[in-house]
């Protein structure tokens, strides 16, 4: 026996003197257990004499407190398996008598119990006895919820270490576990005892227990338990998803449940309300297949009849998600009445069910085009796709709802009346749906294991759909309604979609007719639906659409070939513009599949390639036309180019998102390629072959009414062709052209980049075009006599006497060097402002009179990549030939030189962007000496550059962007943009009264460009400045001021943003919401700065519509408002209706805009206004 003055004796002690609640120290317990595992046979014997007063002691608290130390002293010795069989026996013994004695002694026995539960010597004897004692000396309702949850938790270990020990307890056990939870009703302890309800009813033999489980399980269906408002963790986290779940787990875990479970749940599905019918359905959809054919099939009848009144006559209007669970709901009850099997010798269920059920949805079928029938052809499809028995459901019902539909349309052919035409628009949408979930079944279905689905299409069923659908509607030409073509449309490709309906030759000759609607077809409804079913064909026949559709779209594109001759004055015979741009649409939607793409940019640019030669010869020979105007076939030719290269560069960058549509980033070297090395490098050549040669002509024609010599021969001048006669001068079709090239340069990898950049570097740099050219043979050819092309070409880009022509083609090589890898070597590549190509060319152009708005775009966007990923190499241009910079061409020296000292600003505000995107503090420095000029110009000069300033954050600009891996900290644009606004409210405010608008400008300029990012900027001091801003004469500063303010309130949910303003809000858009004959003072002084009436009239239209717009949201957001706070609400509201009646008189003058879209926006306006009130 220890003696008191024994260290293990005096840790008992301290144990048992710790008062509650606080807990004894952990280390007590461990200096304990390390001690008896010392001496196992005998030192626990010890402790427990130690102990022993407190463990027979009559004070209530030093007994739980002794028998806390003996639980925990156990957990420790079992953890550490430390603990001896006999000690095991003796410890299991005495706690299973505490069993009977007070409930705080109780909590500390089932602590004990459940840490030897998980000893390897507990054995099955002491589960039995463990559950005998439970059983004997335990009521759960007598015990509070954490003393019930220890008891759950001691059943769960039991259940984990000894199930095979408690299943030989047979009834007894199962009646002791009935009679133990009986009445619980907290759901911390419901969500344990539905897991072991589970485990019992899956494992267990049930016998004459299952009436006695199912009572204590199915009392708590439906689930009602919902957390506390605002509390959800009142429960420990519990919800009332992770109960129902619990439930329906232990509902459906065994088949003997489903005698007595099915009538109850039928009795709960007709109760009121979605909740406890969302529940019968989860149900039902996971007990079906257990409960097995014979139980479920007892009450399939009144299943089903209760489905079809939520089907057919709803109480409410069912949500999408409650739809989807009626539809598994139906198809479990198909799938487990009628199971699937290979053997189709004799039914699989009642075949009685099924024509009932089947009749019941013909019925509503007979009358198409009402609104029961859309839900009845749903259920046709729902039981399509159900899996259940081919032989007994899915061909019946195939068949059945078929042969209706197509006997309806039948009869329309002898009738007539307005209604015709909608029965058969209705009938078509049906069979479009039933063929989609065909198309489903045959795809899951279609397998050697299960053939005979391909059995529900007959000739006499193909033979009549067929004819329907081509010879009565598409091809009819008496069928002019639209809705029904277009209805037939869709139907004919998803009945062709299905596999293997159609053969070879029919399913191409049906692709045929459909493009043929394409190209035929004026109706724009019609051929968008053309573009997209024709997509879905791509995916289905993909081989068919590159050898039917792409040949047809291309021959009807114009061609070089069609080029009108000088006697003719159109230039696209037979092609209109607008129809040429919807197959160049279709062609864009099609040809990112990797069938078509590999021809479409064979034809593509054989298109293109033809037309730009076109293009050179319509513009010589209209020069030398007498009285005809050089340029007008001329720019036709050129937007068609532009077009062609449009539809390229929107098939590649759909290629490219389709491979990666989550991260804008370029491919890795491991990476599976959207376009092929080979392909990318063959693109990349053509265009520099079109571009560089694409005006080879061979001789000008002579001018009308001049004689000429015979023997003169008047060649062309290849100077001449290439400066004043080349599509490289048209801006569009180059900066396009630089797209597609950086969009390519992103799919090869490192030493693919480094080998074609070698390429351009030789072309531009050292002039030799060859090498880059030379990879267009990379591609076929569509033409048959290839042009050759010598390498002899004057083309210097670089120099600073450059015809703008070759300037222009800057803008590929800054895309191209723009996109590349870091890593790559650039030849001859120099970072500092005296050698960097950017800083050349900006010399030149302040030197001279001309500018090339391409090649200076080109070389800052260059820049800004440049500096942006690579500013840790910039150390002598940061270090002081920037400060040079900013003295000589900015702040002092360039005020001489007005064009120039812009170019320059333009230049420092494109450094910045690199740099603050990257989160450089220089980035910052620089723009805050660029601010600080709005103070110091004057008020033209500052308004200018406060509206760049706005280049620095832009987002539409995608040169700083993942794909071109620039270097990109989290959230630098949003930092970047509230500094930027945060110094220009700041300015505003110390400003004086002549520069005020300065800030205006720049604020609200930037403001429109940012978006949605405005709604988390300070309000209460952005607001009063767009206010301000809506009195200047600058439309442009106003149409900004309303794009922001319409933005703010369309994104503000509560109502709240304007709140203050909203009186000086209305008064300033009645301002300028209103029309007046004639040019206004602010339309007049927009075209003096702009030039353009045509452009003051647009914006001062834009002006107007936003006006209407934000004036037209007001009535509802006051209504938002009054939802949360009616106090509030009255307010708004009476500000609203104090300004009504002017409201009213403002937009009466606006319903007689001349602008289409202003009436439209003002007519919903003063509706919103009229139905204002104080409800």
């Amino acid at each position: 026996m220890l003696g008191p003055d024994h260290p293990t004796h005096q840790l008992v002690n301290r144990y048992l003197e710790t008062t509650a609640p606080t807990p004894p120290p952990a280390e007590i317990v461990q200096e304990i257990s390390e001690w008896v595992q010392q001496e196992p046979q005998t030192n626990l014997l010890l402790v427990i004499q130690a102990a022993g007063t407190a463990l027979t002691a009559e004070s209530i608290p030093t007994r739980a407190s002794a028998n806390r130390l003996l639980a925990d002293l156990v957990a420790a010795l079992t953890q550490s398996q430390a603990l001896l069989p006999h000690q095991l026996n003796l410890v299991v013994e005495f706690f299973l008598e505490k069993l009977a004695d007070d409930p705080s002694i109780v909590i500390e026995a089932l602590a004990g119990l459940r840490s030897l539960s998980k000893s390897d010597i507990f054995q099955a004897e002491h589960a039995i006895k463990t559950c005998k004692a439970l059983f004997q000396h335990l009521t759960i309702r007598d015990l509070d919820q954490p003393k019930r949850l220890a008891v759950l938790m001691l059943a769960d270990n039991l259940l984990a270490y000894h199930r095979n020990a408690l299943k030989s307890m047979e009834s007894d056990f199962l009646a002791g576990y009935c009679t133990l939870v009986e009445g619980e009703k907290d759901p911390r302890n419901l969500v344990v005892a539905f897991k072991l309800a589970k485990v019992i009813l899956t494992e267990f033999e049930l016998g004459d227990q299952a009436e006695s489980l199912f009572d204590i399980t199915f009392c708590y269906f439906p689930i009602t338990f919902r957390p506390p408002p605002g509390n959800p963790e009142a429960y420990g986290g519990i919800t009332a998803e992770e109960l129902t779940h619990g439930l329906i787990d232990c509902l459906s875990a065994t088949p003997q449940f489903g005698i007595l479970v099915l009538p109850l749940l039928l009795e709960k599905f007709q109760a009121p309300g979605v909740a406890p019918k969302t529940q019968v359905l989860q149900t039902v959809i996971q007990a079906f297949p257990i409960y097995g054919q014979a139980s479920v099939a007892e009450f399939a009848s009144l299943f089903w009849e209760s489905f079809l009144v939520e089907i057919f006559q709803p109480n409410t209007s069912p949500s999408q998600d409650f739809l989807r669970l009626l539809e598994r709901a139906c198809q479990t009850l198909f799938s487990t009445i009628f199971p699937s099997s290979e053997l189709q010798s004799s039914p699989s269920g009642p075949l009685d069910f099924i024509k009932q059920a089947l009749q019941v949805v013909m019925k509503e079928l007979h009358s198409p085009e009402k609104s029961r029938a859309v839900p009845a052809t749903r259920l046709v499809a729902w039981i399509i796709e159900s899996g259940a028995n081919v032989t007994n459901v899915i061909l019946p019902t195939i068949h059945t709802s078929l042969d209706t539909l197509l006997h309806l349309w039948k009869e329309t052919t002898t009738e007539t009346g307005e209604d015709v035409s909608l029965r058969r628009t209705s009938i078509l949408g049906h069979l479009s749906t039933i063929f989609s979930s065909i198309t489903i079944v045959t795809s899951k279905q279609a397998t050697a294991s299960n053939p005979i689905i391909s059995q529900w299409l007959t000739t006499s069923i193909r033979h009549d759909i067929l004819t329907a659908l081509i010879k009565e509607v598409l091809q009819n030409q008496l069928c002019t309604d639209p809705f029904l073509r277009v209805a037939a449309l869709r139907t004919l490709v998803k009945f062709v979609g299905i596999p293997d309906t159609l053969e070879m030759q029919e399913a191409r000759d049906v692709i045929g007719i459909v493009t043929g609607l394409l190209v035929s077809s004026d109706d724009v409804e019609i051929t968008n639906t053309v573009i997209e079913n024709l997509s879905s064909l791509a995916d289905s026949h993909p081989a068919d659409v590159a050898s039917v559709t792409l040949p047809t779209l291309f021959s009807q594109l114009p061609s070089d070939s069609r080029t009108p001759s000088t006697e003719k004055t159109a230039s696209i015979p037979h092609v209109t513009s607008a129809k040429y741009i919807t197959i160049l649409d279709g062609l864009a939607t099609l040809c990112d599949r990797a069938t078509l793409f590999e021809p479409f940019q064979v034809q593509l640019l054989g298109a293109l390639e033809s037309s730009c030669s076109a293009a050179v010869q319509a513009s010589i020979q209209g020069s030398s036309s007498h009285g005809c105007d050089p340029s007008s076939q001329f720019d036709d030719h050129l937007t068609y180019c532009h077009h062609l290269l449009l539809c390229l560069h929107t098939v590649i960058q759909s290629k490219i998102d389709a491979l990666k549509p989550t991260l804008k980033s370029p491919a890795s070297d491991t990476q599976e390629r959207a376009v092929s090395a080979t392909q990318a490098c063959g693109i990349i050549g053509r265009l520099f072959k079109i571009l560089l040669y694409g005006a080879v002509v061979s001789e000008v024609p002579s001018t009308p009414g001049k004689e000429q010599s015979s023997t003169e021969n008047h060649t062309l001048n290849p100077a001449l062709v290439h400066e004043s006669y080349t599509i490289r001068n048209e801006r569009r079709i180059v900066i396009t052209a630089g797209r597609i090239v950086n969009s390519l340069i992103g799919q090869l990898d490192l030493q693919q980049q480094q080998d074609i950049i070698v390429k351009l570097y030789k072309c531009y740099s050292l002039g030799d075009v060859s090498e880059i050219v030379a990879e267009s043979q990379n591609l076929p050819s569509t033409s048959s006599n290839p042009q050759s092309y010598t390498t002899s070409l004057n083309f210097s880009p670089l120099s600073m006497d450059a015809p703008d022509a070759d300037k222009n083609m800057l803008a590929l090589y800054s895309e191209a060097l723009i996109a590349i890898r870091p890593g790559i070597n650039v030849p001859d590549e120099a970072l500092s402002t005296s050698d960097f190509y950017t800083f050349k060319y900006y010399h030149h152009i302040s030197r001279t009179a001309s500018s090339n708005v391409v090649a200076l775009q080109a070389s800052l966007k260059l820049l800004c990549s440049t500096v942006n990923r690579r500013a840790e190499d910039f150390n002598e241009f940061f270090g002081e030939q920037l400060d040079q910079f900013w003295e000589s061409e900015i702040e002092t020296g360039g005020r001489d030189r007005a064009r120039s000292r812009k170019l320059g600003i333009v230049m420092w505000i494109w450094i910045i962007k690199g740099l603050v995107v990257r989160s450089d503090p220089r980035g910052y420095r620089m723009l805050d000496r660029l601010c600080g000029l709005l103070q110091k110009e004057d008020c033209t000069l500052a308004s200018w550059i406060a509206k760049q300033l706005a280049l620095i954050v832009d987002p539409k600009d995608d040169t700083l962007s993942p794909k071109n891996f620039a270097v990109i900290k989290f959230l630098s644009l949003q930092r970047a943009s509230h500094y930027l606004i945060a110094r220009l409210v700041q300015d505003h405010a110390g400003s004086n009264e002549d520069s005020r608008s300065v800030y205006l400008v720049g604020l609200t300029t930037l403001l429109a460009r940012i978006g949605s990012s405005v709604s988390s900027l300070p309000h209460e001091k952005i607001i009063p400045l767009l206010l301000e801003g809506l009195k200047l004469s600058d439309l442009g500063v106003k149409l900004d001021s309303l794009v922001t303010i319409h933005g703010l309130i369309d994104h503000d949910q509560r109502g709240t943003v304007f709140e203050s303003h909203l009186s000086s809000l209305v008064t300033a858009l009645l301002l300028n919401c209103s029309f007046e004959r004639g040019l206004t003072h602010d339309v007049r002084e927009t075209k003096a700065v702009h030039g353009s009436e045509v452009s003051a009239e647009a914006k001062f239209a834009s002006v107007r519509l936003f006006a209407l717009k934000i004036l037209s949201l007001l009535p509802s957001r006051a209504e938002q408002r009054s939802a949360l706070c009616s106090s509030s609400s009255s307010g708004l509201k009476g500000v609203l209706l104090g300004q009504r009646r002017e409201v009213l008189a403002a937009l009466a003058s606006a319903l007689d805009d001349p602008k289409r879209d202003v009436r439209k926006v003002a007519v919903d306006c003063r509706a919103h206004w009229f139905s204002l009130n104080l409800s």
